[in-house]
């Protein structure tokens, strides 16, 4: 059949239009970033104006994000997700916009981190979540969006962390949690979620920290507090609950600290607080919850101190020092705080001053220095702060200005450093920081910049140095560091490299001088060294390599000279050095023989000028005993007892001339007591770092 003329002109024109409407109904189309359209930010098909099919998008920088699957504007069908340098980071399937299908998330490292499976948007079924290393981080199952059936989650090494199970989301059942040592931490029985079983928690040295039973998630019965020297630290009472009962405190010495009886949850009858060697500190009388006497205070040898004109829960109670001197004055009404309360230097001059209603603080509150200058001033109402806050440093400058909110920072905050410039500056909404926040230099030029929301940093966050140069760069995730972050030296070039995931490193990581050397490169799985690291020197040779297993040295360790001569040979076992090689100098020749075998021995180990550098014993693989260490020029720089590994009693530190530089004592390798600092010998500053107690207050 043929056709002509007008016949064949209407269908052409029919046929065209059919196709015109088409194109205009689905079209391949592109978004940008930016308003010059140079970087795409994604690429697909719309139809009547909504994505479908395949969609591409892409980061900033170019890099391939996201492949995704559309129908009608929502996601559907597979999903792949992907790390800047090209990596998988998830595969995944959609149905109608939600999450349906195997779930599949994967590290930069190309291992699995998440194994699981969604159901209408809700995980559901078996699921499995993997450190960076491959080990397993936590094995067990969901039903639509809760947990069901045997829980249990892993720390990096393997060693468990929490043992139990779950029915409709709740805890039911025996639960256990654990110690990274392996160490037991805590361990109940549960019931709908809540507490149904005698309850235990420990030290992480495995003693026994609380003990007590509950019942429907109330305390119930005696419960025990220890020591970690295992003495009991208290014992008391529970009725559904609520405090009951007498209750005892003790030290650690074993002494009575306090004793004093509850009743409904409050404070009733007589109290009494002790010194640590026996004697009396204080004698109260309490009526549910309300003091209504004080008939005997005592300082530490027995004397009488006068308790004021309070009687009978009115008039003035007095607190004092451990020397005697006043402390505090406070008034009482009907067994409550009011009236206009004072506290003192103990050279008496005045320290705060505030007004009590009923017990509770409200009024103005001022705060002094001991010159007599003011401090900070504040307004309480019914108990909580409310509006301007001012505090100040003892030159009358301004140190902190902002306002609160029913006992809540709120607003505008502002900072300032000794010179009256601006510290840091930004807004609170009901105690939480919000919104963009900056930090200063004391010369007024950006420290850093970043973001907050509901009081945790989120968002990309940059440091600087003084000069304006960019000092680190990276992003926060609820509140910790996540995904890469990058530091630099003030020249601009890069110092580190790495990432972070919840807060930890995780995945590769390098260090480099500033020279554009490699300083150090390995893997870290949840903030502990994983597999093989290496480190080298700013020549580029190797300065040492080895293998961790959960941050500790695991199997052959060698150490280099940088000359490329082998220093040390070393076998470890998870942290432990179990035998070490002869130590050889840098033109090949021995200079100290093996010296420790089976984990015991005694170490040294020698600076590149062939001075001895570190010297010690190592008992069952960790340093033991007499340890030293020394500067280049031979000068001894420290020394110091070692127990398993861990410095402990008195050390000592010096100047490569050998003048005294610090001297104090660990615990378990943690500062502690007082600490002497000296400048040319002289003593410049002491330092106490054990923790502060309660107030001595008589």
């Amino acid at each position: 059949m043929i056709i002509k003329g007008k016949a064949f002109s209407f269908i052409f024109i029919l046929a065209f239009s059919v196709f015109i409407s088409q194109s205009i109904k689905a079209q391949m189309t592109k978004e940008f970033y930016d308003e010059e359209k140079t970087k795409i930010k994604g690429e697909g098909l719309l139809e009547n104006g909504q994505r479908q099919g395949i969609w591409k998008f892409y980061d900033e920088n170019g890099f391939l994000e996201a492949e995704m699957g559309y129908s009608q504007g929502r996601e559907d069908g597979a999903v792949k997700n992907f790390y800047p340098g090209g990596n998988l980071a998830l595969e995944a399937t959609y149905r109608t916009g939600k999450e349906h299908g195997p779930w599949k998330e994967y590290y930069n490292n190309g291992k699995l981190k998440v194994d699981g499976k969604f159901t209408d948007g809700k995980q559901d079924g078996a699921w499995k979540e993997y450190y960076s290393n491959g080990q397993l981080s936590v094995d067990g199952a969901y039903i639509l969006d809760k947990k069901e059936g045997t829980w249990k989650e892993f720390y990096p090494d393997g060693l468990i962390k929490i043992d139990g199970a779950l029915k409709d989301g709740k805890r039911t059942g025996p639960w256990k949690e654990y110690y990274e040592n392996g160490k037991p931490y805590y361990e109940s029985v549960y019931k709908d979620d809540l507490e149904n079983a005698m309850t235990k928690k420990y030290y992480p040295s495995g003693i026994l920290q609380r003990e007590g039973a509950f019942i429907d998630g109330k305390e119930e019965g005696e419960w025990k507090a220890y020591h970690e020297n295992g003495k009991l630290a208290s014992r008391s009472f529970y009725k559904d609950g609520k405090a009951t009962g007498t209750w005892e405190e003790f030290f650690e010495s074993g002494q009575k600290k306090s004793t004093g009886t509850y009743k409904d949850d409050l404070q009733d009858g007589n109290w009494k607080y002790y010194y640590d060697g026996g004697q009396l500190k204080v004698h109260e009388v309490w009526t549910m919850g309300k003091l209504t006497d004080v008939p005997g205070y005592y300082n530490e040898k027995g004397i009488g101190l006068s308790a004021g004109t309070f009687k009978g829960g009115n008039g003035t109670r007095l607190f004092y020092y451990a020397s005697g001197k006043l402390l505090a004055e406070i008034p009482y009404k009907n067994g409550l705080q009011d009236g206009i309360a004072k506290s003192y230097y103990e050279d008496g001059t005045l320290k705060m001053q505030l007004t009590f209603k009923a017990g509770q603080e409200d009024g103005k509150m001022t705060e002094y220095y001991e010159n007599g200058k003011l401090s900070a001033e504040t307004t309480w109402k019914d108990g909580k702060e409310e509006g301007l806050y001012k505090e100040f440093d003892e030159d009358g400058l301004p140190v902190a200005l902002g306002y609160y909110k029913a006992g809540l920072e709120d607003s505008l905050w502002t900072e300032f450093h000794e010179n009256g410039n601006i510290l840091s500056q930004g807004y609170y909404i009901n105690g939480e920081k919000e919104g963009d926040w900056m930090e200063f230099y004391d010369t007024d030029t950006l420290a850093a910049v970043g973001g907050y929301v509901n009081g945790k940093q989120e968002g990309i966050w940059k440091e600087y140095y003084s000069n304006g140069k960019i000092a680190s760069e990276g992003s926060f995730e609820d509140g910790v560091k996540s995904g890469l972050w990058t530091s630099f030296f003030e020249s601009g070039k890069k110092s580190m490299e790495g990432y972070f995931l919840n807060g930890l490193e995780d995945g590769l990581w390098k260090t480099f001088y500033e020279n554009g050397i490699i300083e150090s490169q390995g893997e870290y799985s949840a903030g502990l060294e994983t597999g093989p690291w290496k480190e080298y020197y700013e020549n580029g040779k190797l300065q040492s390599e080895g293998n961790y297993v959960g941050g500790q040295e695991d199997g052959t360790w060698k150490t280099y000279w940088s000359n490329g001569q082998l220093n040390e040979e070393s076998q470890w076992a998870k942290g432990k050095l179990v035998n070490s090689g002869d130590v050889y100098f840098r033109d090949g020749k021995v200079i100290f023989k093996s010296g420790v075998k089976g984990g015991n021995g005694y170490s040294k180990s020698y600076h590149e000028n062939g001075k001895l550098s570190a010297e010690g014993a190592f008992k069952n693989g960790l340093p033991e005993g007499k340890w030293k260490y020394y500067h280049t020029n031979g000068v001894l720089k420290g020394e110091g007892e070692m127990k398993a590994g861990l410095r402990s009693g008195t050390w000592k530190f010096f100047t490569d001339i050998s003048k005294l530089e610090a001297e104090g004592a660990y615990k378990s390798d943690e500062l502690s007591g007082v600490w002497r600092y000296y400048e040319q010998g002289k003593l410049k500053d002491i330092r106490n770092y054990d923790v502060e107690g309660e107030d001595e207050d008589l």
